[in-house]
């Protein structure tokens, strides 16, 4: 049997943005907008999840390309699909914050786009919108319950569409003709499961008019067939204001499902605008020591001017704000109601949070919406201060009047930036630095104040110590930078042992280079670096904040010649020497040592050189040639060259090879016997640790 979990997938399935170092500040910016460019900078809806028939409020922030706020323009906004919901206009012009509002009503469950453009601007911007259905299940299946609308009148002669959609255990619709029961009027538990009120049997749960009966409110059909899974009925609004419950049921009582959706019946006189005043345009952060709070009251009055009756509901609502926690009436969420007093006014408290910056509120009845009040959250005095330089590394010891940006950050308890105009003091023990500063906001940085440090006397060595402070001394903070001179030491911190000869091997090389005081040098900072076998590159000394090194890979060469002959071989070539220089004759001057060794003999590299005919009874001389696969000589192999033993003689064998791998001293006699016509000459190489190659040639013996 198909769960009522299932049957439900398959309803919905079918319904459906530079940081302070501690030795330096990198400065960073991003590309800016042109002011003339005009557009639909964000889309706040609230709330984002809606019932059909309900409401929420959207405010479209329109701002140019510098990011001021554009009023006098107007915003055109969709709904995607438009089945999902209607606007109370669909297009609308932005205030003095450009903004602009509308009322967003729910028809249909679903996700919704709401997408929004500005007039004479490019793109748009778009929020989704998620409209959930009431529903209700049983055993034998499901009721999907949907009214249109679901705000009305009490004037007797409103109406509303009441849809039942109506599935299956299965999650198939129900037979055409399966009756739905409704019921319209005050909220009531339906014990019996017959879908209508039953006396001293049902139990009523909201009673409207306090006499302990349940009472009908409005009319509605007592039932509707089905076609194709829906039972569509028409609900007509009664003289009661308030909230009136509809209930539809299908199935026998005991294995009944039921569902019920509620609408709203409102004064013929409904509220035509809402202004909003604060008591306070400005409060400060929380735990602060200063006002953390500011009433809000909201007037409400209908189409002549006066004030809305007493009692109507009034939601207010942060549509923006910093994010720290303010809140409503201690509710962050929100929406908060209010019913209004006898005045038509509702009165709320505003609560800042830990987090500085401007919170827009608005309240809202039904489809009006007031303008947005704004309330700046003020930040709270300096807790912390952190100060640091431009560069982390001045290259200024034997120079005057270089200078190095400083800038100190001061922030509240909660990390907040300090108002505008806090006084700041620096100081130093190396130079001059300029002493006081404020916070401003016309620096790149809101709750920084900036100063410069200067070369010069006094100078001790190459640590410049700098410090600010604030609030009289009780906040305050110490760093350092880097004031160097030219190269005068150093030293190879990593090099490679042993390298093959041939001519890819690499091997990575980091060499440090202080200056006069064994500071680290400024970065780029050039040197001068070469091998005498093999390569590697001139560099530069890079960083200078935490370290100054010069980084490359030395790649070995090949050899022209064995510097190394032992006998027998010891796979050893050449011994290359990688020297760095560095600040002129009397500044940095060091090498190091890469022993590059050699391969086996190979005999596609090794050769025999000699004729390769002979006349009868003629001799010629005999040289060998030993290299490795990579073309190194091998010197100190122990050459052996025999012949056949019939076309000839070989002298001289065996000899060693020299620094070039080359042996000579060999020669070969041919035979006078003019029957052979040929002789063989072999060349081994008995090196035992490097060698093991043999080798042959072909002589021709002519007459």
């Amino acid at each position: 049997m198909l769960s009522i979990n299932r049957a439900r997938a398959l309803w919905w399935a079918g319904a459906a943005a530079c940081g302070l170092l501690l030795l330096g500040i990198s400065a960073c910016s991003g590309p800016t907008e042109s002011d003339s460019a005009v557009m639909v900078k964000k889309v706040t809806v609230t709330p984002a999840i809606l019932n059909p028939g309900e409401t929420a409020v959207v405010e479209v922030s329109v701002a140019n390309g510098a990011g001021d706020p554009v009023a006098d323009r107007t915003v055109y906004l969709v709904a995607e699909p438009n089945t999902g919901g209607s606007f109370t206009a669909g297009a609308v012009q932005t205030n003095e914050q450009g903004i602009a509002t509308v009322i967003f009503t729910a028809t249909q469950t679903g996700t919704v786009r709401i997408s929004a453009r500005v007039e004479g601007g490019s793109g748009s911007v778009a929020k989704d919108v998620t409209i959930e259905a009431g529903g209700g299940s049983g055993e034998d299946g499901l009721i999907v319950l949907t009214i249109t609308p679901t705000l009305m009148q009490a004037d007797g002669a409103s109406s509303a569409t009441v849809t039942a959609t109506v599935i299956d255990r299965l999650g198939n619709p129900v037979p055409d003709s399966t009756v739905v029961r409704f019921a319209a009027g005050e909220k009531f538990f339906d014990v019996d499961g017959d879908g209508y009120w039953t006396g001293n049997v049902d139990s009523l749960i909201y009673d409207t008019d306090a006499d302990d009966m349940w009472d009908p409110i409005g009319s509605i059909e007592a039932t509707a067939p089905t076609s194709l899974g829906r039972a569509v009925t028409t609900y007509t609004a009664g003289r009661t204001t308030g909230v009136v419950y509809i209930k539809a049921t299908a199935g026998l009582p005991g294995s009944e499902y039921a569902a019920e959706v509620s609408l709203s019946l409102t004064s013929n006189e409904p509220i035509h605008s809402i202004s909003l005043t604060p008591e306070w345009q400005q409060v400060q952060v929380k735990g602060t020591g200063g006002i953390e709070w500011a009433r809000i009251k909201a007037e409400a009055f209908d189409s002549y001017g006066n004030p809305a009756p007493e009692g109507r509901d009034i939601e207010f609502l942060i549509t923006a704000g910093p994010g720290g926690g303010e809140a409503i009436n201690g509710d962050p969420v929100g929406p908060v109601a209010v019913t209004t007093d006898a005045l038509g006014q509702a009165v709320v408290t505003f609560n800042a949070g830990n987090t500085s910056g401007t919170a827009r509120i608005v309240a809202r009845a039904a489809s009006v919406v007031s303008g947005a009040t704004q309330i700046t959250i003020r930040s709270g005095p300096p807790a912390f201060i952190s100060v640091g330089a431009f560069d982390c590394n001045v290259p200024s010891w034997e120079k005057v009047n270089v200078t190095n940006k400083v800038v100190a950050l001061v922030v509240d308890q909660w990390g907040n930036e300090v108002p505008d105009s806090t006084a700041v003091w620096f100081g130093t023990e190396q130079g001059l630095i300029e002493g006081a500063s404020i916070t401003s906001p016309v620096l790149t940085f809101r709750g920084t104040a900036e100063t410069y440090w200067h070369s010069g006397a006094p100078k001790d060595d190459g640590y410049v110590f700098y410090w600010a402070q604030t609030a009289g001394g009780t906040v305050a903070d110490t760093s350092a930078f880097f004031e160097s001179g030219p190269a005068a030491s150093g030293a190879f911190l990593k090099a490679p042992d042993t390298l093959l000869a041939d001519n890819k091997s690499k091997g990575e090389v980091v060499i440090q280079v202080l200056d006069v005081n064994d500071v680290f040098m400024d970065t780029d900072t050039p040197i001068e670096v070469e091998a005498d076998i093999g390569q590697i590159s001139n560099g530069l000394v890079n960083d200078g904040c935490h370290s100054s090194v010069y980084v490359d890979d030395y790649v070995a060469g090949t050899l022209d010649r064995d510097y190394i002959v032992t006998t027998p071989d010891n796979g050893l070539g050449a011994i290359a020497t990688i020297t760095a220089r560095c600040g002129g004759v009397y500044g940095f001057n060091d090498h190091a040592h890469v022993v590059l060794k050699t391969g086996r003999a190979y005999s596609k590299m090794s050769i025999i050189d000699m004729q390769r005919s002979l006349t009868y009874g003629t001799s010629t001389p005999i040289e060998v040639t030993i290299k490795d696969r990579w073309g190194n000589p091998l010197g100190g192999h122990l050459i052996t060259i025999t012949d056949d033993g019939v076309g000839g003689a070989v002298i001289g064998s065996p000899q060693y090879t020299n620094e070039y791998g080359v042996a000579s001293g060999f020669e070969f006699t041919a035979t006078s016997n003019m029957s052979i016509t040929s002789a063989f000459i072999t060349m081994t190489d008995l090196d035992p640790y490097f060698g093991g190659i043999a080798i042959s040639v072909k002589i021709a013996l002519e007459e």
